[in-house]
């Protein structure tokens, strides 16, 4: 488990991955490891994040502020897109609703993708893909 300061929170990261062959020339037998996977995090009721993250699987990182993000549209629970002036972001996943709506109360401090895109139906919400387009990030 990894900690990071994030200003005022520190936010414990609970994203991790099996050795695929359950070897235990790490230390570790397969069944000693507990895998979390964990997809977006939502602020204590006692902060107000001013933005949010998007980690893609490429470990690729974007920040946004909430004041530029006016359109949230959710499409039966697995695709969330984000609009906004020169900006569109695509969320496909399971269960988004939960983030549709704490990203509408500027809850939401941090999005991930799945590095597998793989659902296995563990965990109450899935993100396996994100797509951020438009002028506003265009390299």
């Amino acid at each position: 488990m990894k900690e990071v300061n994030n200003g005022k929170n520190r936010l414990q990261e609970k994203f991790s991955t099996v050795v695929a062959n359950g070897s235990e020339e790490n230390g570790f037998s397969q069944q000693s490891i507990k895998v979390t996977r964990q997809y977006y995090e939502v602020a204590p009721e006692s902060d107000l994040p001013k933005r949010f993250r998007i980690q893609l699987r490429s470990g690729e990182v974007f920040s946004f502020p909430y004041s530029l993000l006016p359109i949230f549209n959710l499409n039966a629970g697995k695709e969330l897109t984000i609009m906004a002036y020169e900006l569109h972001i695509s969320i496909m996943g399971r269960n988004l609703g939960v983030v549709e709506d704490n990203l509408t109360k500027e809850r939401i401090t941090w999005l991930r993708e799945s590095l597998s895109q793989k659902d296995d139906g563990e965990g109450s919400v899935f993100i396996g893909s994100i797509t951020i387009k438009g002028k506003a990030v265009d390299k």
